[in-house]
């Protein structure tokens, strides 16, 4: 039986070495839904999602490994909503994250966040950030 929603909220330690498990349940979790996303939407929601939780290790976390990100996946038609969630400072979304040029090694995740996604919002609430990104599949 083929369902039309699926959610998932996960607690991971703030460590890029999760990545690859998220990803995996990512295309796990749109394979049981009806309709199917094409894989150039499902890998696009993945890189938005790597690039997220890249940015709350290293940004928000200072790479600390003891800390906790919370993500959240939600699968809903057409749309696939991602929550990242960190207890690192407040930081606000640029209007338009600009692309760095072919010299500079990082700085490419917002961009790619902000072009590949039809909303992205971050809210503070009790200490914590919740940068939520709405992507086509």
């Amino acid at each position: 039986m083929k369902l039309e929603t699926a959610a998932l909220t996960v607690a991971i330690r703030s460590d890029p070495r999760y990545l690859p498990w998220l990803r995996a349940v990512l295309v796990a979790l749109r394979r049981g839904l009806r309709p199917r996303a094409s894989s150039s939407h499902l890998w696009r929601a993945g890189l938005v999602l790597t690039e997220a939780i890249n940015n709350a290790i290293a940004h928000a976390h200072g790479r600390d490994m003891r800390r906790w990100i919370e993500v959240r996946i939600r699968f809903h038609a057409r749309r696939c909503t991602l929550t990242v969630i960190d207890t690192g400072r407040a930081f606000g979304l640029p209007r338009r994250a600009v692309m760095p040029g072919p010299e500079q090694c990082q700085g490419r995740g917002l961009p790619l966040i902000q072009q590949w996604c039809r909303q992205c919002r971050v809210v503070r609430r009790a200490r914590k950030n919740y940068f939520t990104m709405v992507c086509h599949v």
